[in-house]
């Protein structure tokens, strides 16, 4: 049986990971944190984006940061949290200044 995650699932998860980004600190991250969850429709809408972004992981094996993919169906959803956080800020979040530095 395929995953298939809920609004209610996201609704949980951007929460929890809410909570934590206001505690980074990291201040591009704990900017605006926490955001109120989405509520049940705005987390249904996300749904395609997540499946979209899952069959990108697919195809790919690495995931918007060009790190190897584990888990395809945590790093969706993170991923998803973070265009969903990036949007509702109208910025980028301090993500990749975080990330960049384990590139190297």
């Amino acid at each position: 049986m395929a995953y298939e995650p809920t609004p209610q699932e996201i609704i949980r998860l951007f929460g929890r990971w809410e909570t934590s980004a206001a505690q980074s600190p990291n201040p591009k991250v704990a900017v605006g944190a926490p955001l109120e969850s989405p509520n049940v429709e705005e987390a249904k809408a996300l749904l395609p984006r997540l499946r979209g972004i899952h069959e990108e992981l697919i195809e790919n094996d690495v995931d918007w940061h060009g790190r190897l993919v584990g888990n395809r169906d945590q790093t969706a959803m993170g991923q998803l949290w973070e265009e969903w956080r990036d949007d509702k800020l109208g910025l980028w979040g301090g993500y990749m200044d975080i990330w960049a530095g384990s590139r190297e």
